[in-house]
C-alpha cells in the first residue's frame, strides 16, 4: 500500500521542509560550484520529535492491520531514512529499514545499495533513494582527512569571497557550518565561535592540478610526520592543514584562514614598533618563523618559496603581550630533496620558488651548482628568510614606504648592472647587492636604533643569513639558538639563561616534537673553502685539553665481540660492550675516571701497566641498584669522580640508522655515566640527539634522560659537524653571560667568589658511520682558536673542553673517519 501524502501530519512536514529558513546551502557539483540546500541532522531532529514521528506514523500506517512500528526506535536509529522515504512517497518501507542495522541512521549516505535493502517494482526505489539522501547528509569534515567525493555529496560551507588568484590555485575564504566542522586537533579551537569556522579553500587548476594537489597534501603529512607530539598538534609555525577532498578533475584544501593577511599586509597596515620592547616582541615572533623552517628540514623538505606573501599573519589567542603571530605558508612547491634535484638538476631549483628572494646559488649557471654540490635546498632557504628579515628591519626601523624604497632601490642597481627588469633581488648572482649593504649600514650606524636590533641584524641577517656562499650560511636550528642570547641581552625575556639552555618565548618547544630524518647527502667544500689543518698542540699544554689515548683491538672471529688490551695510559672512557670497539679523544682531567669502566672481568684481567681501579659496565649498574636501594657502597674508582666536579657534562648521542644494532649497549652507558655525573654537574646533565635536532633534553635525573633516550628512534644519516658545532655556539655564546656575573657588585655585596665561565665536557657515542665528507675537525678548531683568543677575556681555563669520542662497533669507515680525525688534531 502506497504512502498516503495528502495527511496533515505528512503535508505540514513537506510545507517545513520547503520552508527557506529549514535549509541551508552548501557546494555540490563535479567542480565545487553547484549551490546546493541541505538540511542538518539536528535541524531535524529538533523538528522530528517522538510526538511528530508517532502522528506521522500513524498517517501512513491508519488503514494497515499490521502493527505500527515503534515511533521511539525511528526517531532514535532510523531518523534520516525516515524523513527521505516520506520525501519519496514510500513511508511505509521503514518496516523493512527497521529489520536490518545496516540501514540505520548512522549508515547514510549508501554509496552502494546496502545488504537489506528493500526490493520494488516499477519506479527504480533504490535510485530515487539514493539521489534523495544528499540533500540530509551533508559531508561533515574532519582534521587531517582526506575525502575522495562523488557529484552529488555537499560541502557544508559557503564561499565568503575570494582572496587570491594564481595560474596553478584560487584560494576563497570559506564559512563552514559549525555542526558539520570537526576541522581542529582535539579540542583546541579559537574562543570566537565564527572564527572558528573560517577557513581558506585553496582549489588547484590547470593540467597539474592533481599533482601540485598531492603533493602539498603528501608535505603536510611529512611535516606532521616529523612534528610528533602525544597528542596530535599540528606544527604551530606553519600554517594549519585541516582536510583535503578531490571531486572529478577538482582538487581542494582547506588551511588556516590567515585574516590579518600577508606579511606585506601587515607591515602595510601596521606602525612599526615605536619601543625597545615592542621590536622585543616582534623578534620573539619572527623567531618562531626560523622554528617553523627547523620543522620544514626536519621533515626533510626544501620550502623554496619563502617570501613575504608566504608569511602569513594569525590572530593569536594565547598571546598576552602582542595579538599575532606569523606562520609559513604555501608548501605547494616544496619538495623531497633527492642527489639529483639538488645536484644534478639545478634547473628543478631555479624553477621553482620566489625568484626576488631566491638565493645566489639558484641563479649560478649550471657548471658551478654542479661543482659546488652543497646542501642547496635548505640553506637556500635560509637566505631567502634573510632577505625577508632584512625588509622587515627596515619596517620595523622606518615605515613601510621605505621598505617600499628598498625594493625600488635594488630593482634600479640590478638593471643597471645585469640590465633585467622588474626583479628586486637582494644579489647579482655574485655579490650582495650596494644598495641592501648600504641600508643595513645605515641601520647600523643609527644612534636611534636600539642594541638588539643591530645585534640580530649583524649577527643574524648579515652573518648567519644574507651570505653569497652556501657554507658560510647557518642552518636554521644554529640561527633559532642564536636569537635566544641576543633577546636575553635585550632584557625582555624572563627567563635566566644557564649554560646550553636557549631562551624560549612563550612556544616552548618540547624535546619530542622534531624527529628528524636529515638528508645523507653531504655538504662538500670546493679546495679554496676548506679550512686549513689545525696546529698541532700537546696533550698538557693545550687549551683545549685534547688527548688521544690508544687502543689495541682484537675482534674474536666467532662471536664478534671486542676485546681490548690497555695500555698503561687507559682511555678516559675504556669500557667497552660486545660488539663494540671504543676510540677516543679525551681530557686528562677525566682519564682516570672514564677509564675505570671496562666490559668485563676478562678485559681487567688482559690489561696491561699500571694497575687502577677497574669496573666492568655490568658492576657499575649492580652498583647503581644497590645505591638506589640505600645500600652505602662506594664506586670502584670513586676518587676519580672528584676532577670532574663543576663542569658542565652533555652527551651527543649518534642516534642514526647505523647506531641501531648498538642502542641497548649505548643505552646502558648513557644510564650508568649519568648516574655517575649526575652529581657533578649541578644544572643538570644535558642530553643531544644528532637525528633529533630540536631534541634536546637536561634533567639531573638519570632516569628522566632514559626517559628522553628511549623516545628518540634510530634512523637516518648523522651530520656530525653541524650537531656539535651547534653545541659548542651556545656554549660560546653564554661566555660573556658568565664574564658579566663574574664582575657582579651583587654578588661582591653578598661576599660571593667571582663566577667563572664553567667548564665543558662532551661525550660523543657514535659509530663514526656519518655523512661524507662530514669533517669535524674544523669545529674542534674553531673551539680551540676562541679559547685562544678569549681566554684571557672570559678568564678560561687551559682544560676549558673536553671532547671525547666513544666509537661503537668495527666498521672500517667509521675507524678510518676518526683515525682521520686523529691525524688532522695531530694530537700525541
Amino acid at each position: 500500500m502506497a504512502q498516503n501524502s495528502i495527511q496533515p501530519a505528512i503535508v505540514d512536514y513537506l510545507d517545513w521542509k520547503a520552508l527557506s529558513t529549514t535549509s541551508q546551502t552548501g557546494l555540490g557539483g563535479i567542480d565545487n560550484t553547484v549551490q546546493v540546500p541541505y538540511i542538518s541532522p539536528s535541524k531535524l531532529e529538533s523538528y522530528l520529535t517522538v510526538p511528530r514521528v508517532r502522528k506521522l506514523l500513524s498517517a501512513i500506517f491508519k488503514n494497515w492491520d499490521a502493527a505500527t512500528p515503534d515511533a521511539t526506535v525511528v526517531q532514535r536509529l532510523y531518523l534520516r531514512p525516515f524523513a527521505i522515504l516520506i520525501c519519496i512517497g514510500h513511508g511505509q518501507r521503514i518496516r523493512d529499514f527497521i529489520k536490518h542495522p545496516g540501514l540505520r541512521d548512522t549508515h547514510l549516505p549508501f554509496k552502494t545499495r546496502p545488504h537489506g535493502f528493500p526490493e520494488s517494482t516499477g519506479v527504480d526505489f533504490w535510485e530515487r533513494f539514493q539521489e534523495h539522501q544528499w540533500q540530509f547528509c551533508p559531508q561533515t569534515l574532519e582534521y587531517n582527512v582526506t575525502y575522495d567525493l562523488g557529484e552529488h555529496e555537499i560541502l557544508p560551507f559557503k564561499i565568503i569571497q575570494e582572496v587570491n588568484q594564481t595560474t596553478s590555485a584560487t584560494v576563497a575564504k570559506v564559512l563552514v557550518d559549525e555542526q558539520h566542522n570537526k576541522l581542529y586537533w582535539k579540542e583546541i579551537q579559537p574562543s570566537d565561535s565564527r572564527k572558528k569556522n573560517e577557513f581558506a579553500l585553496k582549489t588547484y587548476r590547470g593540467p597539474e592540478a592533481k599533482d601540485h594537489f598531492l603533493k602539498e597534501v603528501d608535505n603536510f603529512g611529512r611535516l606532521q610526520g616529523a612534528y610528533l607530539t602525544a597528542d596530535g598538534a599540528p606544527p604551530p609555525n606553519i600554517v594549519t592543514f585541516h582536510c583535503s577532498f578531490s571531486r572529478g578533475n577538482t582538487y581542494c584544501i582547506l588551511l588556516e584562514y590567515a585574516e590579518m593577511g600577508t606579511l606585506d599586509d601587515f607591515m602595510q597596515s601596521r606602525e612599526p614598533p615605536k619601543t625597545e620592547g615592542e621590536r622585543i616582541v616582534l623578534w620573539k615572533k619572527f623567531r618562531n618563523v626560523i622554528h617553523g623552517l627547523m620543522t620544514i628540514d626536519s621533515a626533510n623538505l626544501l620550502h623554496q618559496d619563502i617570501s613575504p606573501r608566504n608569511i602569513l599573519v594569525m590572530k593569536d589567542e594565547e598571546s598576552t603581550d602582542i595579538d599575532f603571530r606569523f606562520k609559513i605558508a604555501d608548501l605547494g612547491i616544496s619538495h623531497f630533496p633527492t642527489t639529483s634535484s639538488l645536484y644534478s638538476n639545478p634547473e628543478a631549483i631555479r624553477a621553482n620558488g620566489t625568484y626576488v628572494y631566491g638565493a645566489p646559488e639558484t641563479d649560478r649557471p649550471d657548471d658551478q651548482v654542479l661543482h659546488t654540490r652543497l646542501r642547496i635546498g635548505a640553506l637556500s632557504d635560509i637566505f631567502s628568510l634573510g632577505g625577508v628579515f632584512s625588509e622587515v628591519i627596515v619596517w620595523a626601523t622606518y615605515r613601510w614606504t621605505k621598505v617600499q624604497e628598498y625594493r625600488k632601490h635594488r630593482e634600479d642597481e640590478i638593471r643597471r648592472k645585469s640590465n633585467e627588469q622588474g626583479s628586486y633581488r637582494f644579489h647579482n648572482g655574485i655579490e650582495i647587492l650596494d644598495e641592501v649593504s648600504y641600508i643595513h649600514r645605515c641601520i647600523l650606524e643609527n644612534d636611534n636604533v636600539d642594541k638588539s636590533t643591530k645585534l640580530i641584524l649583524k649577527e643574524v641577517i648579515m652573518g648567519m643569513m644574507l651570505q653569497v656562499e652556501v657554507n658560510q650560511r647557518a642552518s636554521a636550528h644554529s640561527i633559532y639558538e642564536r636569537f635566544g642570547p641576543i633577546l636575553q641581552q635585550a632584557g625582555r625575556l624572563a627567563l635566566h639563561p644557564v649554560p646550553f639552555t636557549s631562551s624560549y618565548d612563550e612556544q616552548r618547544i618540547d624535546e619530542n616534537r622534531l624527529l628528524t630524518n636529515r638528508r645523507i647527502t653531504p655538504p662538500q667544500l670546493p679546495p679554496h673553502l676548506r679550512p686549513p689543518s689545525l696546529q698541532t698542540v700537546t696533550p698538557f699544554e693545550s687549551p683545549f685539553g685534547v688527548q688521544l689515548t690508544e687502543e689495541r683491538v682484537n675482534a674474536a672471529p666467532d662471536d664478534g665481540h671486542t676485546r681490548v688490551l690497555q695500555e698503561s695510559h687507559s682511555s678516559p672512557f675504556g669500557y667497552h660492550t660486545p660488539y663494540t670497539r671504543t676510540s677516543v679523544y679525551g681530557n686528562p682531567l677525566i682519564e682516570d675516571f672514564a677509564g675505570m669502566l671496562v666490559s668485563d672481568q676478562n678485559d681487567i684481567a688482559s690489561s696491561t701497566g699500571p694497575k687502577k681501579a677497574y669496573m666492568s659496565v655490568s658492576d657499575g649498574l649492580n652498583i647503581k641498584r644497590r645505591k638506589k636501594g640505600r645500600e652505602r657502597i662506594p664506586w670502584q674508582g670513586d676518587e676519580n669522580l672528584v676532577s670532574l666536579n663543576k663542569r658542565d657534562h652533555v652527551f651527543l648521542i649518534d642516534n642514526s640508522k647505523s647506531m641501531k644494532q648498538h642502542q641497548a649497549d649505548v643505552r646502558e652507558h648513557v644510564e650508568l655515566l649519568s648516574y655517575m655525573l649526575k652529581d657533578q654537574d649541578m644544572d643538570g646533565i644535558e642530553l643531544f640527539f644528532t637525528m633529533s635536532p630540536e631534541g634536546r633534553f637536561k634533567s639531573r635525573r638519570s632516569s628522566a634522560l632514559l626517559n628522553a633516550f628511549d623516545k628518540r628512534p634510530f634512523r637516518g644519516v648523522s651530520n656530525m659537524r653541524d650537531r656539535l658545532e651547534n653545541i659548542l655556539r651556545i656554549y660560546k655564546a653564554n661566555w660573556a653571560h658568565w664574564a658579566h656575573q663574574r664582575y657582579s657588585t651583587f654578588r661582591s655585596f653578598l661576599g660571593m667568589a667571582p663566577s667563572i665561565v664553567p667548564p665543558l665536557s662532551i661525550y660523543i657515542l657514535t659509530d663514526g658511520l656519518w655523512e661524507p665528507q662530514c669533517e669535524v675537525a674544523p669545529v674542534i678548531s674553531s673551539i680551540v682558536e676562541m679559547i685562544l683568543k678569549d681566554k684571557a677575556k672570559y678568564n678560561l681555563s687551559e682544560r676549558q673542553v673536553a671532547i671525547q669520542f666513544i666509537r661503537f662497533g668495527n666498521h672500517g669507515e667509521g675507524i678510518g673517519r676518526l683515525e682521520h680525525l686523529d691525524q688532522r688534531l695531530k694530537l700525541k
